[in-house]
């Protein structure tokens, strides 16, 4: 974390921070930060997915994001170190007048018998890599595979095919969606910030 905010202090301005898409923890990480460096002009940006920004972190043109770190960082770049800055639980969006929509909490060997919506932007292989590793570890099966992005478009996929889809326990719904706690066990995914170490000061590369 000391890394983390002495590269952040030797950046020049603005701070770009990349957020995934609207409602998800990166967010509220981005707002709290904000809050802590009340004279640093901070950008957000929306970049789908942390494996499509990594090149622009890389390049400098981005100081931070969130997502997934494959392989547990063995596969970043040199020039790039991340932080695990919370462990988030994952449940399920599904129309409100789904079967388990029924459920307070749905175990997992009840999910098991309901194919998913695996909705993913193509920029996000890390959550896609998630999703299948749930898949595999606990007998569930994927109906449909779609790329697009924000959770606008997941749940649209939702209530299309009338199937459950992983999405954060916070995540915002629209109406005629409600989310769902997964239990037995309860499956987590690990968020990360990744930055470009090394001493640089990114804003200064950007083109």
């Amino acid at each position: 974390a000391r890394a983390l905010l002495e590269e952040l202090n030797n950046s020049a301005p603005p701070l770009r921070v990349d957020v995934i898409t609207e409602g998800l923890t990166a967010g509220i990480i981005a707002q709290e930060l904000s809050c802590r460096m009340p004279d640093t002009e901070l950008h957000v940006v929306q970049g789908q997915g942390l494996t499509g920004v990594l090149p622009q972190i890389s390049e400098g043109r981005l100081d931070l994001a969130f997502g997934r770190v494959p392989g547990g960082g063995t596969a970043l770049p040199a020039s790039l170190s991340f932080l695990t800055v919370r462990f988030e639980s994952i449940g399920i969006v599904v129309p409100d007048d789904h079967e388990l929509a029924g459920y307070e909490n749905v175990p997992m060997t009840v999910l098991a018998a309901h194919p998913l919506v695996m909705h993913t932007a193509e920029e996000a292989s890390e959550w896609e890599s998630w999703i299948d590793e749930v898949v595999d570890a606990f007998g569930l099966s994927v109906g449909w595979r779609l790329h697009g992005h924000g959770r606008g478009s997941a749940n649209a996929a939702v209530l299309r095919y009338r199937a459950p889809s992983f999405a954060p326990i916070e995540a915002p719904t629209p109406s005629g969606i409600v989310v769902r706690r997964i239990i037995d066990p309860v499956p987590v995914g690990r968020v990360s910030v990744v930055w470009r170490s090394q001493g640089r000061t990114p804003a200064k590369l950007r083109r």
